[in-house]
This record gives C-alpha cells, sequence and structure tokens, in this order.
C-alpha cells in the first residue's frame, strides 16, 4: 500500500509538470497571435489606473505555467524526501488532489474543451 502510495503521489506530481510545460508551450507557440494581440489590445481601468488587458493576460498565462511547474517540482522534491518505509504526506496528496479539480474545473467552465487538446 505505501508503495502504490508513493506511486499515485509521484503521478500526479510530474502531471503537474505535464500540465506546466504543456500550458506554457500552448500559449508561447499557439495564444500569441497578432489577430489576438489586437483583440485584446485595450485598458481597462484597475485599481484606479489603466492597465492593458493584452499585458494581464501574458502575466496571468506566464504566471499559472510558472505555479503548475514549481508546485510539480516541489511536490516531487518531497516525495524524494520520504523514507521508504512511510507513506507520502497526506496533506500533500490531498492538495495536489484538490489543485488538479480546481484546473480541471476552471479549464472545463470558463476555457471549455480547447484546454484539453491545446
Amino acid at each position: 500500500m505505501k508503495r502504490l502510495a508513493k506511486i499515485l503521489y509521484l503521478v500526479n506530481s510530474i502531471t503537474f509538470l505535464f500540465i506546466a510545460l504543456m500550458h506554457t508551450s500552448v500559449h508561447y507557440q499557439e495564444l500569441i497571435t497578432p489577430e489576438l494581440q489586437a483583440m485584446l489590445s485595450q485598458n481597462i481601468p484597475l485599481q484606479g489606473s489603466e492597465e492593458n488587458v493584452w499585458k494581464l493576460w501574458q502575466g496571468f498565462s506566464f504566471m499559472m505555467g510558472a505555479f503548475m511547474f514549481f508546485f510539480g517540482a516541489t511536490h516531487l522534491f518531497i516525495a524524494s524526501q520520504v523514507n521508504k518505509n512511510s507513506y507520502p504526506p497526506i496533506l500533500g496528496s490531498i492538495l495536489i488532489i484538490l489543485t488538479l479539480m480546481v484546473v480541471t474545473y476552471s479549464g472545463l467552465h470558463f476555457f471549455g474543451n480547447m484546454q484539453f487538446y491545446g
């Protein structure tokens, strides 16, 4: 049972690395187009100043890719530090599962099916 728990923990951690790489790759290869930039080049009032939607979207997308990468890398590091006769941390396992559920829900609810095939 401990071996299965460790394998699942590693698979979930690697899933975050995979999502991060896919997200960042699709963003930079397919979603940065002059047409999309023209569509999003507008300023909106935000916190008392004018902010550019294109720049906000670029920053948010980059941040999501980086977050997913470092979340997965952190959990891989945690898994590497677990004693052979121990279970992975339960709180870490719960956080990974909850975060994957939020990512899946957000992708389907806000972005549609395109998030699953780029």
